[in-house]
């Protein structure tokens, strides 16, 4: 060992020996020897302060060595690659893209930090000086560094340990760090993050003015409550923008910079306003605010307008919204070929909904969607099937299964009581409970959702749409789910049956029938009423569901399925009889397609969300192009939805959709259907005018959670009310008058005769039939196309002659009251 370490000794010598003659030859030179001598000769009379010296500038030497090694280290991006000048010209942060309704309402924003920019025109100078006399005085004056600060904090916060003489970071320098946020480098952490922003302010400064640095930071700072930016907070705590601040609300958001939660005038109003009155005494100091100004606005008590976030408006909407705009901006890229992300690039996205149908339907939702809950829950037990099934599906059951628990452990273990949160769909919210976890169950079973959608029939822009009745709890969108139709599929059934040639006012006798070659199934009608006769427009009234499959052996299968393929039915249809009674799954957004439709004459409507599309800059990204009516596929001939349109006019005037009327009081021009799937699992109610098509859906989220009986479940009185009290809120809205002012087109003559005969055999001549009448002779006479225009034209003349009576009595009494 001693060997070895006189070896490397002698390589050191041997190695240092050119250092060594290099020395020699230096303190050879005169001058040098001069100094030499004198320092060799104040060390002999000094030595204790010679050695000071010597080692002091050692020190010193060693410290700029290392300066200039840990500069040479940043530079190289050993600490983590610095921003280069141009990655600093072309800065891009991190925006919200905003989407807007049609009329211009903030529907909600997308993102991963909530921020969208301010621009230079909407930082007020208020806010400018604040936030120059708070946190930066000298920004003004210095490049990005301020020296006189760090020797500030260097002499009173490090060594004199004062906490109040603040720190030494420049704007620019927390600019730098809300840029590219800081990281971890163990016990160097600070000096190396310090050095870093530094370095990158000082590069800032050299590409950006004053104002604009201002701006980028006034953009980039948090305001808690997960929103970034100046314009936010102005929007959040004074519902207003920047530009629009006063002095004492600018002082309020610059105060809250240091500590924005602690400082935060809602959860602490007293804070708030001392610090506030702290910004306004610094504006004061550095001349910004006359000490008068100071002192009376210091006296001014804290006032906010709080504006939440509007999280829950649309929400299931928006996130239509957003598939479908991820889908069209696949395809378009920025300038140097990036592709756009919602979520980082401030797009501005232009949606059809109309704000105010919105929130009619929202809150037609809210306020119907108890009152059914409430009834739900008194009539709904679950069986022992389905609750098994629902407990086996769960995942607790399953890890404890995997805990090699048996089932009868199990069983106990969800019997057993413990606090809970449940939402509680009555009141809208979360509430704590002590439940066991099968009781938890049941309640989630039982919970009943919703579906809302209304769209414009001519243009196909959807104007409102409801996914559920609470986004925050319930993201699954009950208007693209797949349910099972029920009765709003029969007109396609009747429409069909018409163009295959079958007469609607051709009787038709409701009775049990047995199909044997559909295994023999015999379908029944919901009230197990038989033996009555139906025209089509009876049977449209009252959805008799043995007419409805007549209809539908007539007209042939295919035929159906083909008509609801080309009126808008996107999912897969079953070919079979029972499709005439709704036995289909299909989506809210493809019945609303249907009965468009109908409504727009036989045109299918193209269904969109999307307006147009912006970037930050204002620039069109993408818009819409609505297609010309004749550019619409023909599903229909207007006659056939004229004729279809008349029947179901019928259904809500005198049918299953009668409430609509007698309890709601809509007026106008609705034609529309009610439909119920099997066991009552579904409640379904379209309605359509000449300018708007709603479609309601009522069910719980299992198909096996249903209603017990029809009279309770039927869509008439799950899903009509809603309907209802969203088009009450809508008729009171003299915005829609257009709208609500427009009829349907009027038949002709031979449409009317076509149509024209009562819905029931019950409302004919009873006598006739009943008392020996030849019944097929009387059916060929009621139905023969010149003996049923007769028949209208003689109750025309009746109803001219009644007319007539009402006017000559008011025009008696009028004469009478004047001689009295």
């Amino acid at each position: 060992m001693k060997q070895r370490l006189i070896e490397v000794v002698a390589r050191l010598r041997e190695f240092t020996a050119p250092l060594r003659k290099a020395r020699a030859r230096l303190l050879a030179w005169p001058p040098l020897q001069f100094l030499h001598r004198q320092w060799m000769a104040f060390a002999e009379r000094q030595p204790r302060l010679a050695a000071f010296a010597k080692w002091s500038s050692l020190l010193v030497f060693l410290l700029f060595l290392f300066l200039f090694v840990f500069y040479g280290l940043l530079l190289s991006g050993r600490f983590g690659p610095l921003p280069s000048y141009e990655e600093l010209r072309h800065l891009h942060t991190e925006q919200a893209s905003e989407v807007y309704s049609a009329d211009g309402q903030l529907l909600g924003r997308f993102y991963h930090k909530q921020r969208v920019n301010a621009s230079l025109e909407e930082i007020p100078n208020t806010l400018r000086n604040a936030l120059i006399a708070t946190e930066d005085a000298r920004f003004l004056e210095h490049k990005g560094i301020d020296y006189k600060a760090m020797l500030r904090v260097l002499f009173k916060t490090l060594l004199l340990q004062k906490k109040e003489a603040g720190g030494g970071s420049t704007l620019s320098q927390q600019l730098a760090k809300n840029l590219y946020p800081r990281r971890s480098f163990k016990f160097l952490s600070l000096p190396i993050n310090k050095s870093r922003e530094m370095l990158i302010a000082h590069r800032l400064e050299a590409i950006y003015s004053k104002e604009e640095l201002l701006r980028m930071y006034l953009n980039t700072v948090p305001f808690g409550e997960n929103i970034y930016g100046i314009k936010l907070a102005s929007q959040r705590f004074f519902g207003k923008e920047p530009a629009e601040l006063k002095t004492e609300e600018a002082a309020v958001l610059i105060g809250m910079l240091k500590a924005n939660t602690t400082y935060n005038p809602v959860l602490h109003p007293k804070r708030a306003l001392e610090r506030r009155n702290v910004v306004l005494a610094q504006m004061s100091k550095y001349g910004y605010l006359e000490d008068k100004v100071k002192d009376s606005l210091m006296q001014l008590p804290l006032e906010i307008s709080y504006t939440e976030d509007r999280i829950g408006l649309a929400g299931h909407f928006r996130e239509e919204v957003r598939r479908q705009a991820e889908e069209i901006l696949e395809s378009i890229y920025t300038t140097d070929g990036k592709s756009y992300d919602l979520k980082t690039d401030g797009l501005r996205i232009y949606t059809t909904l109309d704000s105010r149908l919105q929130a009619y339907a929202e809150q037609a939702v809210r306020k119907q969607l108890p009152v059914l809950q409430k009834r739900f829950d008194k009539l709904w037990k679950p069986s022992r099937q389905l609750l098994a099934s629902a407990i086996r599906r769960s995942e607790r059951y399953r890890k404890m299964k995997q805990a090699g628990k048996t089932d009868k452990e199990i069983g106990a273990a969800f019997r057993q009581k413990r606090p809970m949160q449940i939402y509680d769909p009555i009141q809208g919210a979360l509430r704590e409970v002590e439940m066991s976890p099968q009781d938890s169950l049941i309640h989630y079973l039982g919970i009943l959702h919703t579906g809302f959608i209304a769209l414009q029939p001519e243009t196909g822009a959807v104007l409102a749409y409801v996914g559920d009745a609470d986004y925050r709890y319930f993201q699954y969108d009950y208007v693209q789910a797949n349910r099972q139709v029920g009765s709003v599929f029969k007109p396609i059934v009747y429409l069909a049956g018409m163009q295959a040639g079958m007469d609607p006012c051709k009787y038709i006798q409701a009775e049990r029938k047995t199909y044997e070659q559909y295994d023999g199934w015999t379908p029944e009608n919901a009230d197990h009423q038989y033996g009555q006769w139906y025209s089509f427009r009876g049977a449209l009234m009252h959805s008799v569901n043995t007419i409805s499959v007549e209809v539908c052996m007539q007209a042939g299968v295919e035929r159906i399925v083909k008509l609801a393929y080309d009126m808008g039915v996107v999912s897969e249809l079953p070919e079979g009889p029972a499709l005439a009674l709704g036995a289909a799954d299909l989506k809210l957004s493809e019945m609303a397609v249907v009965y468009g439709t109908l409504a727009n004459r036989g045109r299918q409507p193209e269904p969109y969300y999307i307006e147009r599309i912006e970037n930050a800059e204002g620039e069109l990204l993408y818009e819409y192009r609505r297609p010309e009516r004749e550019e619409l596929f023909i599903a229909m001939a207007p006659e056939d939805a004229a004729l279809i349109t008349d029947l179901l006019r019928s259904v809500i005037d005198g049918g299953t959709g009668a409430s609509l009327r007698s309890t709601y009081g809509i007026r106008g021009d609705w034609a529309g259907k009610t439909g119920t799937s099997q066991n009552q699992a579904d409640g379904w109610f379209m309605a359509y005018s000449p300018a708007l098509v709603v479609g309601v859906w009522v069910g719980a989220n299992s198909p096996r959670v249903h209603w017990p009986s029809l009279y309770s479940g039927q869509g008439a009185r799950t899903a009509l009310p809603i309907a209802g009290r969203f088009l009450q809120a809508y008729q009171r809205d003299k915005h829609y008058r257009k709208w609500q002012a427009r009829r349907f087109p009027s038949l002709t003559e031979e449409q009317r005769a076509f149509l024209d005969c009562p819905p029931t055999l019950d409302s004919l001549e009873y006598e006739e039939i009943y008392h020996g009448g030849d019944f097929t002779e009387w059916i060929k006479r009621v139905t023969d196309p010149e003996q049923r225009k007769k028949n209208r034209e003689q109750r025309e003349e009746k109803r001219a002659e009644r007319k007539e009576k009402r006017k000559e009595f008011f025009r008696e009494l009028f004469k009478k009251g004047r001689e009295r």
